[in-house]
């Protein structure tokens, strides 16, 4: 059975330190522009299948989320690793014994996906970050851009400030997780009721102002709203434009995943971090995401300023920030000419406090799952090598700040296409992620009720609908999301292709990293597929008592077998005791390893 719980976050400050990860209403801001310039192979836009992409995305997340909450019911200690320990333990105690034996190349395909998702998802937000910090200063410099060596610089300097507040262990309380939901959160319920005001009182006359000149389609022409029929923002306008914007939403909806890492913090981990998963995906996903997508398409009018000869979607996909611009729009036209501008500027502050938490909370996702992975000796031990005074696995923030620094430039400095590629490598990891925690789901509970009872505990209960027909459902829909990508993606043209085909290198030169490094790193056993079962625990100053108690306990334990009892302790979980809330938040803990023979 797991240790007795020593957390103190209940089910509200998990469910809040998960939403920090991915702030709703920010990402309206850092999503929208390249939403809005997708086309499908025919050279049409796809943005008005932004809505429906974002439910769509929102299907997928609840198939995964569902078996993330069954899996962290009954494996809360699973701690950092989560679900690279879901799907070893899921394998390797798994009823049908001839699966038991994929256990360690399970996992491996885990660990693949979880870096391919965490340590490109840092980058992603870094790029955001400079992106929007050469919109400030364009901004306030009132002319010119910004230089390309500038906006690398800005990447470098946002990824060094947040590798270096991880490094020191300090991933964010649970009070600033809850300050910047709630910022974000009235920031958006203001912005969708101006945006819905603005389409319902129509003051800019749009239907029969006309189109601004220097269009190059319709200059002069009556203005009109993108969606006539506010009605159309509902429903979906093409199948390959529904499934190409949903592989874009999910990036907005990751996050709920995070607080399975959070074991260790919580009071009661086997009921609150269950509920964490689904609310904080609840919240996120149908109240703050469908809200502001309805309310911001709702006032997205040919009458949208004119960029590069284009105007409506194409213009708002050619602007570093359409949101900002909207929001000007809709402010000068709602609370007074003039207010436009420095509404934008406050709601461009508030999402870029959201977008560094977010990139803080993911990096140190990143660098602690790595450092579980190099624990289990599947990665280099300097993964895992903590710094002496804050405890923190400190090279794997070196690695992740040089990875964010340079995918960030790369994708502010390349522009849409870039950006774009980027986000799709990492939401290609997220799905082959979330596929493989559907699978464990269904090995984990396959069998008789009693049979799983003895792997599981004494309260499992037989669903076949949440522990067999979800999964299956969340796997299959992970997968034709990976596919869309891909073929969506590479028979569009032009630079979603493009986009693509980047995104396509990234997942195969990081394959092949992997692949070379897992088939030359002989398995931890040589009669096995796992390292020898660890247990840790607090040992703080042992006496010398302690010692000759600690010899007294390990003799049986050398007899023991990892498949001859259940167990759930979790050789890769933080300590009993340590105050970490899903990351080593600086507290040190010494810890005693004994290990038993295969």
């Amino acid at each position: 059975m797991s240790e007795t719980p020593t957390g103190t976050l209940g089910v509200i400050a998990l469910t809040s330190n998960a939403m920090a990860l991915i702030a709703p209403g920010a990402f309206l801001w850092v999503t929208y522009g390249i939403q809005a310039a997708s086309e499908d192979a025919s050279g049409n836009s796809t943005a008005k299948d932004m809505w429906p992409g974002v439910v769509f995305a929102l299907i997928v997340a609840f198939s995964t989320a569902l078996p993330y909450s069954v899996l962290a019911r009954f494996y809360p200690e699973a701690g950092n690793a989560g679900a690279y320990y879901f799907t070893d333990v899921a394998f390797r105690k798994c009823h049908k014994e001839g699966l038991r034996k994929y256990s360690r190349v399970t996992k491996l395909i885990t660990g693949w996906s979880a870096h391919l998702f965490y340590w490109v998802y840092p980058g992603v937000m870094t790029a955001f970050a400079a992106t929007l910090l050469d919109w400030l200063i364009e901004l306030g410099a009132g002319e010119g851009k910004v230089h390309g060596v500038v906006t690398a610089l800005f990447a470098f300097v946002f990824a060094a400030a947040v590798a270096a507040i991880g490094v020191k262990g300090v991933s964010g309380s649970t009070l600033t997780s809850i300050i910047i939901n709630v910022v974000q959160l009235s920031m958006l319920v203001f912005f969708g009721i101006l945006n819905l005001h603005f389409r319902n009182a129509n003051p800019l006359d749009v239907g029969t102002a006309r189109v601004p000149s220097g269009a190059d389609v319709g200059s002069g022409k009556p203005s009109e709203w993108l969606f006539p029929n506010v009605g159309e923002i509902l429903y979906p306008h093409s199948g390959g434009g529904l499934l190409f914007q949903a592989s874009i939403a999910i990036l907005i909806l990751v996050g709920f995943d995070s607080a399975t890492s959070m074991g260790a913090a919580a009071k009661n981990p086997k009921r609150d971090i269950p509920r964490a998963v689904l609310a904080s995906l609840f919240i996120q996903g149908c109240i703050a995401y469908l809200f502001e997508y309805f309310a911001a398409n709702a006032a997205m009018s040919t009458l949208f300023p004119v960029r590069d000869g284009m105007t409506g979607f194409e213009a708002a996909g050619a602007d570093m920030a359409p949101i900002g611009t909207l929001a000007e729009q809709v402010g000068d036209a709602v609370l007074g000419d003039g207010a436009g501008a420095p509404f934008k500027i406050i709601m461009a502050i508030t999402v870029l406090m959201a977008v560094f938490g977010s990139t803080l909370a993911a990096m140190v996702t990143a660098v602690s799952f790595s450092a579980s992975l190099a624990q289990d000796h599947e990665l280099p031990k300097m993964f895992g090598d903590e710094h002496s005074k804050w405890g923190t696995p400190w090279k794997g923030f070196i690695v992740a700040f040089c990875v964010s620094g340079l995918l960030g430039a790369v994708g502010a400095v390349g522009g849409t296409v870039f950006l774009t590629a980027v986000t799709l490598a990492s939401n290609i990891g997220t799905f082959a992620l979330y596929t493989m925690v559907c699978i464990a789901a269904i090995a984990a509970f396959w069998g008789p009720e009693d049979c799983v009872q003895d792997k599981v505990g004494d309260d499992f209960k037989k669903n076949y609908f949440t522990q067999l027909v979800v999964p299956i459902l969340g796997a299959l829909l992970n997968i034709m999301m990976i596919l869309s990508i891909l073929i969506i993606g590479l028979t569009s043209g032009g630079d979603t292709t493009i986009a693509t085909l980047i995104a396509f290198g990234i997942t195969v030169i990081w394959t092949i990293v992997s692949v070379i490094y897992w088939v030359k790193k002989k398995p931890h056993e040589e009669t096995g597929h796992r390292p020898p079962s660890r247990e840790i625990r607090v040992a703080p100053e042992p006496t010398q008592k302690d010692d000759i108690e600690m010899q007294a306990t390990e003799e049986p334990k050398a007899k023991t077998t990892a498949d001859d009892e259940p167990s759930n302790k979790n050789p890769l979980a933080p300590p009993s005791g340590s105050n970490s809330n899903g990351a080593n938040n600086g507290a040190r803990s010494d810890v005693t390893l004994t290990e038993a023979d295969p």
